[in-house]
């Protein structure tokens, strides 16, 4: 692991703009939550497993009635992996292929733009995938999510430039966000739970459009605030050095300002060891949200632990809001007391111990025929999650630390 000193020095803290903080911080909640309701789609039917949903929890939270409604597994649970594997890594797939061109950009026509950009294809994409009905409707839906959505290196160069050195570890602990866990498992079939209020044909046929088109609302109130509140960030610590020096260094102001780096000599040591870490706990943290959900939704002689959707959402949307308590009061003294280094690599533990525990989960539920004695075993899970929380806080630090200009910072 790539580690550097972060150790904060003893000046006071610097003030946080808190309704840009708040702005960008809950902009990036969006993404996960629609993910999350998605996924949930695909576990309350089995349509994909479940896995789709929580990376549709991670977009819906779905049960075995969609696997009949939709003709893509005919009924067989051991084919929904594959599906969820192609309906997952999609996302994931458009996001890539966008996201360092959408990062660029920014550092040349603003940070806001661009992030609101990401928030329209969060509501069309979200929108439209409450009503599919067909296997390559999902995959369209979650491809267009992808491509349109890869904005999430803009949103922590926003963090940054918000930030400075005596906060930086108090602007990303406001980084997660529980939103994601419930929206699908318990919005979801409103019909069956709330018909007096949802008596429409629509929600009969369409299910699981309701936590879809509040997660889009929500996306839509948070562009909203977004386009009148936020201010653009990009420049601002360079204008915030040099206003002092105006009136005493006229020749400063001559000076030429910095030009932006080329892809090339961004891709100093330093930075791709930065990189290189964060990608990897990326891809522990996409695993493990696609196979928590999927496995605690399969059936026990499957492999799994049969849980509910419903249960599944609150199983998780607990462990959220601890995840966001926790991290926002204790994360600052943390990475100041043991530094962030420490810290990503607990992270790399505790997700080795989430991937660990999951045999051992079923084993139990196996043998005793309940899930009840598994629940200390998925609580550790939570707490592990929790853990790595803190570890993406930290390895968001590492990297805009490591750029070697402040200005391409999003790339």
């Amino acid at each position: 692991m790539f580690v550097a000193s972060a150790a904060p020095n003893k000046r006071s803290l610097g003030a946080l703009n808190g309704l840009a903080q708040t702005v960008v911080s809950t902009q990036r909640a969006v993404g996960p939550a629609a993910t999350a309701s998605l996924f949930a789609f695909s576990l309350q039917n089995n349509i994909l497993g479940g896995q789709f949903a929580y990376a549709v929890l991670a977009f819906l939270r779905v049960h075995r009635a969609m696997m009949y409604e939709l003709p893509i597994v005919g009924g067989d649970q051991r084919r929904v992996g594959y599906y969820t594997g192609i309906t997952a890594s999609v996302y994931y797939a458009a996001e890539a292929a966008t996201v360092v061109h959408r990062n660029r950009l920014s550092d040349h026509v603003g940070r806001k733009p661009i992030l609101l950009f990401g928030l329209l294809g969060t509501i069309v994409s979200i929108t439209m995938f409450g009503p599919s009905r067909s296997f390559w409707s999902l995959v369209l839906c979650r491809l267009l999510g992808g491509a349109l959505n890869g904005d999430i290196g803009v949103s922590k160069s926003v963090l940054v430039e918000l930030a400075d050195d005596s906060n930086v570890t108090r602007a990303f602990s406001f980084r997660q966000s529980s939103l994601k866990s419930s929206v699908g498992g318990f919005l979801s079939r409103p019909q069956d739970r709330w018909l007096d209020y949802f008596p429409q044909p629509f929600w009969a046929k369409y299910p699981y459009s309701l936590p879809c088109l509040v997660v889009a609302s929500f996306s839509f109130i948070q562009f909203i605030i977004a386009a009148i509140f936020f201010e653009e960030t990009l420049g601002r610590k360079t204008l915030a050095v040099s206003r002092p020096q105006e009136s005493t260094s006229l020749q400063q102001d001559e000076e030429p300002a910095e030009q932006p780096l080329t892809l090339r000599s961004l891709l100093t040591k330093p930075v791709v060891i930065s990189i290189a870490n964060y990608g990897t706990l990326v891809l522990l943290e996409i695993a493990a949200s696609a196979l928590m959900p999927f496995i605690w939704s399969t059936a026990i002689e499957l492999g799994g632990l049969g849980l509910t959707p419903a249960d599944i959402g609150l199983w998780m949307s607990a462990s959220g809001c601890v995840s966001v308590m926790f991290q926002f009061a204790f994360f600052p003294r943390i990475a100041a007391r043991f530094g962030p280094g420490r810290i990503v690599v607990a992270t790399a533990v505790a997700f080795g111990l989430v991937y660990a525990l999951f045999p051992f989960e079923n084993m139990l539920a196996r043998s005793t025929g309940t899930v009840g004695v598994v629940r200390p075993l998925i609580i550790l899970q939570l707490v592990a999650i929790s853990i790595s929380d803190m570890g993406f806080s930290s390895v968001f630090m590492f990297v805009s630390s490591a750029a070697p200009n402040s200005d391409p910072l999003a790339l």
